[in-house]
Formats: structure tokens, C-alpha cells, sequence
């Protein structure tokens, strides 16, 4: 009996068959299949954007597929010629152990193809980014004296709503000042369905005083929502092959800055794909780098995650021996006591947001290698070489603060953030020394990277006074009124009265 007198003995497969509606039926519980599924799509862009960026893994993939299907039909081939043609029987056998070989093959080098594309795709990113080197370092504009883990502390104490939670905080600048801003998000599983996020609480950054700001607003889509009021489901509707590389709030604006990919070869390598914009009525924009970096709220908009990634993939400029045996000029990022924050830091100087990223020499050594700055609007990438200047790094900085505080009760305490601060070509580190609860800052230090001297403050009025050489206002602070003035003055005079007749009276014992 051959295939087809087999295939006519199915009754839903004949042209006469009272089973054909059936076969029409299933036709259509496929299309409606199909069509859910595309509806949902958004719930497979895991899998698809792993796919999509190793073309290569999705093709061992598809031949494995083919291999195992051509299988199963050598299969039901060989059991026709069982009994009888013993010769075709033992060549297809023989040919489905062969393609058996293959699959196996096939499947145990997905592994190592897959690392290797990883390796290749970071090669690549690092052959397409220009690392432009930098003589001086960019100046510190506004500085930050808020950690994060002291951010989130103090928005924790504003918002007390037990529906509702706090996001991920991020740092942005709004006019001339820097925010943390968190989402207010719904907690908990029926929540998840039936709230909306419901606006922002900024915390002051360039202060540590708690100066907090809470907007209430209702959300038509958010973070910590399900199902098509989410961001990443309107994201991915969208474009199902980008990634979502940061998500913060700004000027009345969720903004979204998206990942996508450029095929090489082997795999896809990363690059910044433009900026999805949300208002808090669900009108989602897309614009692309350059419209973005002309915005209004275009000052940070490159992905942190990127950034980050471009200065890990400087380990393959050496290629792939080199990072398993030599290690030469091998870097690493210094992640310490960073609460939360790691690097790159968001930093503003006199060039704008820039991304920052501190690096160690892969080992034992703590010094300062290099650092990377990278235009937080454009991805500009700047590199400065400090390996000759001997300069302390975050990790050391850390340590020189515990040794100025030798009898300090660092059970009780902690450091929180060594953050960069650049003055007159020098680079100190801010480092936060704050209490277990993170109830606020209990004392600001300032290491100077290249004396590793450390000098403690007990105000943001005396860091300022440091840096400046005066002692202007915190940021934030009123300016005082002339009566304040004129009365501040009328004080100054009467000491100064006070100090003449001093001097004059013991100029007079003394004749």
C-alpha cells in the first residue's frame, strides 16, 4: 500500500467525504489562531528579537526543524518498504541515521555559536563606535549631592497611598536643576488590571535637603500596568524589532529611548533607535536621534544601557585570545556602593548631560584607567587616559573615607555613591556617608583623586564653598531680602566697632 491509497483511506481528506467541512473548519481555527497571536504579539518580542539579532541561531534553527521533519517522513517511507524491498528499507535507515548525525550536529553547535556571535556582536559594536580622545576633562556644572538610595527613601516617606507603589527612579534635568523622578505605580496583582499609574514624585537633586514634589495625575498608559495600557505592549505594537532601552519621566512626558539593530554577518549589534514619546492621555510620537536630540526634553535621551555596553565592548579591541589569555589593556567597571546607581553616572558639565563611566585595569589594581564620556543626547563618545596621572579611583575613594573615619560606626552607616565632580581640571569624588535607613545625608565627602586627600562638610553650602572658593546659596535656597542684607551688615559693623575699641584700649595699656 503506497502513500496515497493510505492518505485515501482518511475519509476528512477526500473529495467526496461528508468530513470535508471539517478540514474548512480547521482552516479557519488557524487563521483565528494566526490572528490572536499576532494581536498579542508583544508577548513573544523575547523570542523574536533573540532570533532576529543571531539570523544565524534562527537559521541552524530552521534547518534542525527541516532535518527532524524530513526524519519523520523517511520514517513512514522505510516502514513502507519493511517487508518489502529489504534494500530501499536498509538505505533509508541508514539515511535517517545520517540526518539524526546532523541534528545532533547541529544542535550541540547552537552553543558555541551562539557565545561566539555574542563575542562578534560586541566586536562589532566596538569596530562601528568612534572613541574620540579627549585633552581635558568636561567641567562639573550642577552637582549632585542626592544619592539614589536617599532619593528613594525620601519619596517613599511622601507617597503613603497602599494601592499604590513607587518605580524606578531616574535622574533628569528640568531647567536648571537636577530631579529624581518616580513613578507611582499600582501594587499588586488586581491592581495590575484595574488602576492607572498615577503621576510622578520628584525629589531635588542638586541638594540634599528633602525637597519633594508629588503630581497627581492619572495615567492612560504606564509602567506597572497590564495588559495594553503598558508601555512595552504600545512600545512593541509598534515596532516588535527594537528593545526599550530607558523609560523616565520629563517635562509632563513619558519618554521611551528604543534600542534597534544593524545586521553584520553573524549577529546584529546595537544601536540608538530614536525616542517613543507618551503624554499622559496615550498619544504615543516616535522621533528619530536627530529629531529627538532637538527637542526641548532632548537632553538625555540616549540609553543608559547602551552607553554602558559600549564602553564593556572595549575589552574585544585586543580580540578574543587576548580576553581569555593575555588581558592586555583589559578594563573593568567599578559598580561600588553604588545603591542602586551604577555606572555610567549622568552628569552634568559644561557640555551638557553626559554619561560618565569610570574604569579600572582588569585585576587587583584600583586605579584609575580611563574614563568615558558620552553626549547623553547625541552618543557622542569622548575618552580620556588618566593611566599617567596616577589618579584615585571610586573604588579607592571609598577606602580613603574609611581611613579619615577610623572610630566612625560604619555598622550604622554606609557610603553611598562615590559620584564624579570636575573643577579647574581636577577630579574629586562625592562620596555620601548615610545612615542604614537612608533618612537622609548625615555628611558630605569630597576625595581629591589625585592627593587621595579627603575633606568632610557638613552642608551642601561648605561642598559649594570648596569648589567655588565663596559661599554661594545651596540651589533651591530664597535670596535674601535687602532688609536681611542691610541688617547682615549692621551686625559685621558692630563687631568691627567692637574689635577697634579693643585694639585701641590694649594699644593704650601697653604705651
Amino acid at each position: 500500500m503506497d502513500i496515497r491509497q493510505l492518505l485515501s483511506r482518511i475519509p476528512s481528506l477526500r473529495r467526496d467525504s461528508p468530513g470535508r467541512p471539517f478540514l474548512w473548519g480547521a482552516v479557519a481555527v488557524l487563521a483565528l489562531l494566526a490572528m490572536g497571536a499576532y494581536y498579542v504579539r508583544p508577548w513573544f518580542h523575547g523570542i523574536v528579537i533573540t532570533l532576529y539579532r543571531y539570523p544565524l541561531v534562527l537559521i541552524l534553527l530552521v534547518l534542525i526543524i527541516a532535518l527532524v521533519a524530513a526524519q519523520a517522513g523517511l520514517l513512514v517511507r522505510a516502514e513502507q518498504y519493511r517487508n518489502r524491498d529489504t534494500g530501499a528499507y536498509t538505505r533509508i535507515i541508514r539515511a535517517r541515521k545520517g540526518l539524526m548525525s546532523l541534528v545532533i550536529i547541529m544542535g550541540i553547535a547552537i552553543v558555541p555559536l551562539l557565545l561566539y556571535s555574542g563575542y562578534y556582536v560586541d566586536r562589532t559594536l566596538y569596530m562601528t563606535t568612534e572613541y574620540l580622545q579627549l585633552e581635558t576633562m568636561p567641567e562639573s556644572d550642577t552637582i549632585r549631592f542626592l544619592p539614589l538610595s536617599v532619593a528613594t527613601r525620601y519619596s517613599l516617606d511622601a507617597f503613603t497611598d497602599p494601592q499604590f507603589s513607587l518605580g524606578d527612579g531616574d535622574l533628569v534635568k528640568e531647567g536648571d536643576h537636577l530631579f529624581w523622578k518616580f513613578p507611582i505605580i499600582p501594587d499588586g496583582a488586581l491592581l495590575y488590571y484595574t488602576k492607572k499609574p498615577l503621576g510622578t514624585v520628584s525629589i531635588a537633586a542638586d541638594t540634599s535637603s528633602k525637597r519633594v514634589t508629588t503630581s497627581l495625575e492619572e495615567m492612560a498608559v504606564g509602567e506597572g500596568i497590564g495588559i495594553r495600557d503598558n508601555i512595552a505592549w504600545n512600545i512593541y505594537k509598534q515596532d516588535m524589532f527594537c528593545d526599550i532601552g530607558d523609560i523616565y519621566y520629563q517635562d509632563d512626558l513619558i519618554i521611551v529611548s528604543v534600542i534597534k539593530y544593524k545586521f553584520r554577518l553573524l549577529g546584529r549589534y546595537p544601536v540608538f533607535g530614536g525616542v517613543y514619546t507618551l503624554t499622559y492621555d496615550g498619544d504615543l510620537t516616535y522621533y528619530t536621534p536627530e529629531e529627538a536630540a532637538q527637542q526641548p526634553w532632548g537632553t538625555r535621551i540616549y540609553p543608559e544601557s547602551l552607553a554602558r555596553k559600549q564602553v564593556e565592548v572595549v575589552n574585544t579591541r585586543n580580540g578574543l585570545l587576548n580576553m581569555w589569555v593575555y588581558h592586555k589593556e583589559m578594563i573593568e567597571i567599578q559598580d561600588v556602593y553604588s545603591g542602586g546607581n551604577r555606572q555610567p553616572y549622568l552628569v552634568d558639565t559644561e557640555l551638557g548631560l553626559m554619561w560618565m563611566t569610570a574604569v579600572e585595569p582588569r585585576g587587583r589594581s584600583f586605579g584609575l584607567y580611563q574614563i568615558y564620556f558620552q553626549d547623553a543626547a547625541t552618543g557622542a563618545m569622548y575618552t580620556y587616559s588618566v593611566s599617567a596621572s596616577n589618579l584615585t579611583g571610586p573604588r579607592y575613594s571609598v577606602d580613603y573615607v574609611k581611613k579619615t573615619f577610623p572610630n566612625f560606626d560604619w555598622y550604622s552607616f554606609y557610603m553611598s555613591e562615590p559620584r564624579p565632580v570636575i573643577k579647574d581640571g581636577e577630579l574629586y569624588w562625592l562620596v555620601s556617608i548615610v545612615p542604614n535607613d537612608s533618612a537622609g545625608v548625615t555628611r558630605q565627602c569630597v576625595v581629591n583623586a589625585r592627593t587621595s586627600d579627603v575633606t568632610a562638610f557638613e552642608n551642601d553650602s561648605e561642598v559649594w564653598a570648596f569648589f567655588e572658593g565663596s559661599v554661594p546659596l545651596p540651589p533651591g535656597d530664597e535670596t535674601p531680602t535687602l532688609d536681611e542684607l542691610k541688617d547682615t551688615i549692621a551686625e559685621i559693623e558692630v563687631l568691627l566697632n567692637a574689635l577697634k575699641a579693643l585694639v585701641e584700649e590694649l594699644e593704650a595699656e601697653g604705651a
